[in-house]
C-alpha cells in the first residue's frame, strides 16, 4: 500500500487470468460521501437576496434563483444565468404521510439563508434548505419510514426528453436492485442517455435505473449541466423509469419506480425472474423493514445541487 493511502479515495484490487485479462476489479471506499461532499462545496462570500410573496420565497446568489412554495414546501423553479432548469417539485416524499405544517426562514450567522419546511403526519417529514453565498443549495430532509414499503425516499420531477446523459460516481456503470447489488464498481462513470430494453434494444449499460453507493453526479441537459452531491452513505440515486418490454407488462422481472424523474432512495426494490416472484427469492428480495422506534425507523439524507 503507498504511504499516504488514506488520503485516496478509493482501492481497487484486480484478478487478471494468465494471458493479463481482466477477471474482475474489486473497490472498497476509503473517502466517505461527506468527506468528498466537504472537498467539493464553497460556501463563497456573496449576498444571498431574499424577496418573498404570499405564496413564495425566491432566493438568489451567484446567478443561481431557488424558488420555494410557501404552501407546500417545495422547490418549484430555479433559474442561473443562461435560464430556467426545469428540475423541480421536490422534494416528494415517496411513501406515507406529507402533509404540509409550517414554512420558516431566516438568515444565519454564517451569512447563508436556511428554510425549514415541516409536515403534519406519522412520517415527521421534515426538509431544510440552505442557500450558501456561493450558490450552492444544500438540501437535508428526514423522516420516519413505514415498515415494508419497496421504496424510501424522496423524488423531484425533471423531463426525461431533456436529460443528455451523467457524470455517475458511485457504484457503476450498472443500474441495481434491491437484490442485485453486487457487481457494481465504485468510479467516475461518463453514461449517455439511452432507453436500452431487455430482448429489443442492444445498448448497454442501462442509463436508466438504480444506482448504488451515491456520491455525486453531473447532469447533462438540454438546459445545461448541474450538479447533485451526497453526504450520506448508503444512498441510492434513480434517474428516469426504464421502459416496459412489449408484452411484458406487469411481469415478475420488472421492478416498481418512483413516479419522478430523479429520486434519492435509502430503500429501493427487488426483481424477480422470468418464471420467480421476488417475494421467494430470499430475505434480499423482501420490502425494506425497518423495526427501530416501535416500528417507524427515522431516516435523514442531505444533497448539495449546485445550478451555477
Amino acid at each position: 500500500m503507498p504511504a499516504q493511502w488514506a488520503k485516496y479515495d478509493v482501492l481497487y484490487i484486480t484478478a487478471r487470468d494468465l494471458y493479463g485479462k481482466e477477471l474482475y476489479t474489486w473497490s472498497w471506499p476509503i473517502t466517505s460521501p461527506q468527506q468528498f461532499a466537504d472537498r467539493m462545496i464553497e460556501n463563497g462570500k456573496d449576498k444571498i437576496n431574499v424577496t418573498e410573496d404570499n405564496e413564495s420565497l425566491r432566493l438568489s446568489c451567484s446567478g443561481v434563483e431557488v424558488k420555494l412554495s410557501k404552501e407546500t414546501g417545495l422547490m418549484v423553479a430555479i433559474r442561473n444565468k443562461k435560464g430556467e432548469i426545469s428540475f423541480s417539485n421536490g422534494p416528494v416524499l415517496i411513501n406515507g404521510e406529507a402533509n404540509f405544517k409550517s414554512f420558516k426562514h431566516s438568515r444565519d450567522s454564517l451569512g447563508r439563508y436556511v428554510v425549514v419546511a415541516t409536515y403534519e403526519g406519522k412520517q415527521n417529514f421534515k426538509v431544510t434548505w440552505t442557500m450558501m453565498p456561493s450558490g450552492w443549495l444544500g438540501l437535508k430532509y428526514q423522516y420516519r419510514a413505514n415498515i415494508g414499503q419497496e421504496i424510501l425516499g424522496v423524488s423531484f420531477n425533471y423531463p426525461e426528453e431533456k436529460i443528455n446523459g451523467m457524470q455517475l460516481i458511485g457504484n457503476g456503470p450498472y443500474r441495481v436492485y434491491k437484490n442485485r447489488l453486487k457487481g457494481g464498481t465504485l468510479n467516475l462513470w461518463d453514461k449517455k442517455y439511452n432507453n436500452a430494453v431487455t430482448g429489443e434494444t442492444w445498448d448497454y449499460p442501462e442509463f436508466k435505473g438504480y444506482y448504488s453507493n451515491f456520491y455525486g453526479a453531473r447532469i447533462s441537459t438540454a438546459e445545461g449541466n448541474f450538479v447533485v452531491l451526497s453526504s450520506t452513505d448508503n444512498l441510492f440515486m434513480h434517474m428516469l423509469n426504464p421502459a416496459i418490454p412489449k408484452g411484458l407488462g406487469k411481469a415478475n422481472s420488472f421492478a416498481g419506480y418512483p413516479t419522478n424523474g430523479i429520486s434519492f432512495l435509502h430503500g429501493i426494490p427487488a426483481i424477480g425472474t422470468k418464471s420467480q416472484k421476488k417475494e421467494d427469492l430470499g430475505p434480499q428480495s423482501q420490502p425494506n423493514l425497518t423495526f427501530a422506534n416501535g416500528g417507524l425507523d427515522t431516516q435523514s439524507a442531505v444533497l448539495y445541487f449546485d445550478f451555477r
